[in-house]
């Protein structure tokens, strides 16, 4: 990547669950943390034409308060496709994984969907016992954004994210597993600078 062009990068998370956690909101007396397991992230550069970088995804080792390893759940795997294998071949720890972000971003805005942020940062990181690595102000929100740039907040409810792209009638693109959702939304805010209906100063703020 260009160091001297001005980019963002749109972040999406995947979380540690077990079957039905999410909709007890982790709750559960069994329920894990609900901490994140991967990281995928999608830089897009703010001068036309408004380029997609290379996408990129870190798998995050999840770790229980006691320190041990949590086994994953075979409905996170079906949904997302990270096996127990590939955590213990390409797992970082929540620090490494936040500074390969942060590497990644180049110090820059990260625009995250819904709020993930919170996820990685407050409770993976509280989880973790580390001080949170990348301060608050520097996450945007990309549903906003998309919603500034003329999408139906009901559109958007309604929508996966890995297929938000559709919504500015984009036709559907190969991309690398576990990173569809960063993919989508990049292409989405993407056009949406290309049409005009956002400038680099709206993404920028976020």
């Amino acid at each position: 990547m260009d160091p001297d062009a001005r980019y963002v990068t749109i972040i999406d998370c995947a979380l540690l669950e077990t079957a039905g956690a999410r909709a007890r909101l982790w709750r559960g007396p069994l329920d894990p943390d609900p901490i994140v397991l991967r990281i995928a992230a999608q830089p897009l550069y703010l001068d036309p034409p408004f380029e997609l970088g290379h996408s990129a995804q870190f798998l995050l080792r999840p770790l229980a308060r006691t320190g041990q390893q949590i086994p994953l759940d075979p409905e996170i795997t079906a949904r997302t496709g990270i096996t127990d294998e590939m955590i213990a071949s390409q797992g970082m720890s929540v620090p490494e994984a936040l500074l390969a972000l942060d590497r990644l971003s180049g110090g820059g805005r990260l625009l995250s969907w819904g709020k993930d942020e919170l996820h990685l940062m407050a409770i993976g990181c509280y989880v973790a016992g580390f001080q949170p690595l990348i301060p608050v102000g520097r996450f945007g929100n990309a549903a906003r954004l998309l919603q500034k740039g003329g999408l139906a907040l009901d559109a958007l409810e309604r929508t996966a994210r890995h297929e938000v792209a559709a919504l500015c009638d984009l036709p559907p693109v190969e991309t690398t597993p576990g990173t569809e959702a960063v993919t989508s939304i990049g292409r989405a805010l993407q056009e949406m600078m290309r049409r005009g209906d956002l400038s680099a100063s709206d993404v920028l703020r976020g």
